[in-house]
């Protein structure tokens, strides 16, 4: 359906106007979030230590010159023989999602929000483990430490449980797997 709506936008507009439009949409995701950056401090850290005893440690430097900030992850703990690290991905992703959730104005969800963050992530650190790792658990469990840790340091009261729920349904021709955070955070 989305490429065929796709395609009316183009057959009506022309493909440099709904490109044009599409650039728009992520320039203004990354306004969005300097405007996110403008409220943080220069520098803060945050330690979530797991019920596994991993650690998620991040830093969050802003750079106000460059109105651009880095997502260091360095002294997070090592690929563990647990499940629970997570591919690199996955712990990108939950940067993505939790600058997005920070923004006041209603944007869509867009490569845009990424734009001025630069993410570090140590290699053989459980957030970008290499193979054999196991990782089954880090897009359902560690992906929610990841942005607990990243609210905190952010100052956000917005920590979840530190864990999703799942719901699945389907048939042999359709099937649908959604993730659920759960939690009650402030505000």
């Amino acid at each position: 359906k989305g490429v065929a709506e796709l395609r009316k936008m183009v057959a009506h507009f022309g493909l440099d106007v709904v490109e044009a439009y599409m650039g728009h949409v992520q320039d203004n995701a990354a306004e969005s979030v300097r405007r996110v950056l403008e409220r943080l401090p220069d520098t803060s850290d945050y330690e979530y230590p797991t019920d596994t005893g991993q650690v998620i440690r991040v830093r969050i430097s802003v750079d106000r010159q460059k109105r651009e900030a880095t997502v260091d992850f360095t002294g997070t703990s090592k690929v563990e023989k647990n499940n629970f690290n997570a591919p690199e991905p996955v712990a990108r992703a939950a940067v993505l999602y939790a600058f997005r959730v920070m923004v006041e104005d209603m944007i869509p969800m867009n490569a845009g929000c990424l734009r001025p963050i630069n993410i570090v992530i140590p290699d053989d650190c459980m957030l970008k483990p290499s193979y054999p790792a196991a990782v089954v658990a880090g897009n359902v469990e560690t992906s929610q430490h990841v942005t607990n840790a990243l609210f905190g340091a952010m100052g956000a009261m917005a920590n979840a449980q530190g864990t999703m729920n799942n719901l699945t349904f389907g048939n042999k021709q359709y099937q649908y797997y959604e993730t659920i955070c759960s939690g009650s955070p402030a505000g």
